[in-house]
């Protein structure tokens, strides 16, 4: 699709500001049966951005401005000038949805019909005018793939992939969209009312039946009972802009009885965090995660997928991975650090931890070592319960400690813990799943090596913002991301964007 008017960016930021500026619902212009819908609240993101602030506002225009082409300078001063000339009504949302068929369509509300044309004629074609067409009350031109129609209420762009959908399929079905009964639309379904209750900045809503073909195909293997389909399972997932952060929460949504009880039956295998391997002072990783773990229950939901359970069953290096799996019962933790090393760059440090029932594995290591040392690798045994093996650079140590702990590990800090745990170890215990990955202290500790890739010494201003991420789930069926900035006091949209503009607004 050619757009001669400007980048992605620019279009968004453009959005941005012309919703500074109700009577229907455009959801029912959603068809029931899609596989994603996502919401953007342009008003919110204008507000928490800072573009109320004239200063902060010309200053977009501005970067806009410096990133148009020079023969449509003219018409975007006009639309910088009075953003509401895009003849869009941000009184509510912009939706984008993905259907049935996999077309994607992008529907909003008109403020004024003859202005969206000016403007959609520009970013459509790269033209002044277009010879729009009209049938039953709508107006409509087709480009490519993609076909944008429009009433006095709504305008809708709809796109299909290559050769899979006629201009006029697309067009007839977009006019049926537009024109279907509330009651037929995905404003009528519960999921929808559940989306109204939790609506972020960026809210969106998804079936599983969304993953690709080659997955799907794999669903027989997956133990899926057989009343239980992909379009059972639901996500609704909402984005929010807060002062210091962003969090994106993460909701499942189960269509019916016979999900909802196999969902449950899969969520047995999760245990609460109880903390013992949380890092300490002197083993303080770049990022952790942790998940309380029923072995033998995962042992049991594992076997159900055949390609799975052949894996299982066998043996790595004279190493039983069934085993190990069986006997866990309790925290599972996997952790990495780089540490910057002058002679050859960086190199990792991970360590893998495991609560077990029993020290049986300890066997199993026996028959891994003399397979390792008839390969010629050097497995050293350095007590009853705790082996070695060194190549090169790295050590790897690997045992069973007497609290039954299982680990593998190349940092020696983790074999004896030191210090108080991580000020976020409060916080991760009794959930379900714990991860954090500390993006200041990683920028910190390689500066100097990020900032000599020129690829990465451009946005690493940007990067810097950022002081962690952390996803956690404290139950089966909820989860949360929150991405902290340093700066605790100011929205974080606000942050990014006025660093964007003092970034690429004076290059």
């Amino acid at each position: 699709m050619k757009n001669k008017f400007t980048g992605a960016a620019c279009l968004f930021l453009l959005l941005l500001l012309a919703a500074c500026s109700k009577e229907r619902d455009i959801r029912t212009a959603i068809p029931s049966d899609v596989k994603m819908v996502v919401a953007t609240d342009f008003k919110a993101l204008v507000k928490k951005g800072g573009l109320t602030d004239p200063k902060m506002a010309q200053s977009v225009k501005k970067l806009i401005e410096e990133n148009v082409p020079e023969e449509d300078r003219a018409f975007a001063g006009e639309l910088l000038d009075d953003p509401a000339g895009m003849g869009i009504d941000f009184d509510q949302p912009v939706y984008t949805f993905r259907t049935a068929k996999d077309e994607i369509a992008v529907v909003a509300k008109l403020a004024d019909k003859s202005d969206f044309k000016e403007f959609f004629s520009r970013i459509w074609r790269g033209e002044t005018e277009v010879a729009w067409k009209s049938e039953d009350g709508f107006d409509y031109d087709v480009q490519g793939d993609g076909v944008v129609i429009m009433n006095d209420e709504l305008a809708m762009i709809t796109m299909a992939s290559s050769g899979s959908a006629t201009s006029d399929a697309l067009r007839l079905r977009s006019m049926g969209w537009i024109n279907q009964r509330p009651e037929d639309s995905f404003q009528a379904t519960e999921d929808c009312e559940k989306m109204d209750e939790e609506q972020g900045d960026i809210s969106g809503w998804m079936s599983m039946e969304i993953v690709p073909e080659e997955i799907k195909k794999m669903v027989p293997q997956m133990g899926l009972p057989r009343d239980v389909q992909l379009d059972d399972i639901h996500y609704l997932v909402n984005l929010d802009f807060e002062e210091g952060k962003v969090v994106l929460h993460s909701e499942v949504l189960i269509a019916n009885e016979a999900a909802a009880k196999h969902y449950e039956e899969q969520a047995k295998i999760l245990k609460p965090l109880d903390g013992k391997f949380f890092p300490t002072g002197n083993a303080s990783p770049w990022i952790w995660a942790g998940v309380g773990i029923d072995g033998p229950k995962l042992y049991q939901q594992l076997k159900e997928n055949a390609p799975v359970k052949q894996l299982l069953e066998g043996a790595v290096f004279g190493f039983n991975i069934q085993k190990l799996i069986s006997s866990m019962d309790g925290d599972v933790a996997v952790s990495a650090d780089i540490i910057p090393d002058s002679s050859a760059g960086i190199f990792p440090l991970f360590t893998v931890q495991a609560e077990l029932d029993n020290d049986s594995i300890l066997e199993d290591m026996d028959v891994m070592q003399q397979t390792l040392n008839m390969l010629g690798l050097n497995m050293q045994k350095d007590s009853p319960r705790q082996y070695s093996l060194e190549q090169q650079k790295m050590k790897l140590w690997l045992g069973v400690d007497k609290e039954n702990h299982f680990y593998c590990t190349s940092d020696a800090n983790v074999l004896q813990p030191d210090g108080k745990a991580a000020d976020w170890a409060a916080d991760a215990e009794g959930c379900l799943f714990y991860m954090r990955m500390d993006i200041h202290r990683s920028v910190e500790k390689q500066s100097s090596m990020l900032k000599s890739d020129p690829r990465l010494r451009v946005s690493m201003p940007i990067i810097e913002l950022f002081d962690a991420v952390t996803l956690y789930a404290k139950d089966a069926n909820e989860c949360r991301m929150e991405l902290t900035a340093v700066d605790k006091d100011a929205n974080l949209l606000q942050q990014i964007l006025a660093k964007v503009v003092s970034l690429y607004g004076t290059h």
